[in-house]
C-alpha cells in the first residue's frame, strides 16, 4: 500500500491546531481556481467485492476521515 500522502500529511493531523475543512496545510494543487486538499483515503481493502469509482469526498468525509486518522495517530501505539 502506497502511504506517500499520509506520511506527508501526518504532521498536520498531529498537530497542536486540528485541520479544517479546505485546510491551506492539507493542499495538494491549486490549477485555475481549482483546489485539491489531502484527506487520508488511501487505503485499499484487498478482500473487496466492490469498488467505487470516480467519488469524490465532501467536506465531511473529508473531517470524517481526518477525526479517524488523528485518533488512530495518537492512540494507535
Amino acid at each position: 500500500m502506497n502511504t506517500q500522502f499520509f506520511e506527508k500529511f501526518s504532521s498536520v493531523l498531529t498537530s497542536s491546531n486540528p485541520p479544517v475543512v479546505r485546510d491551506p496545510r492539507l493542499l495538494m494543487e491549486e490549477n485555475e481556481g481549482i483546489k485539491i486538499y489531502y484527506a487520508p483515503f488511501e487505503y485499499l481493502n484487498p478482500e473487496a467485492r466492490i469498488v467505487l469509482v470516480g467519488i469524490t469526498p465532501g467536506p465531511t468525509q473529508m473531517v470524517n476521515a481526518n477525526n479517524e486518522a488523528i485518533f488512530s495517530l495518537r492512540y494507535s501505539h
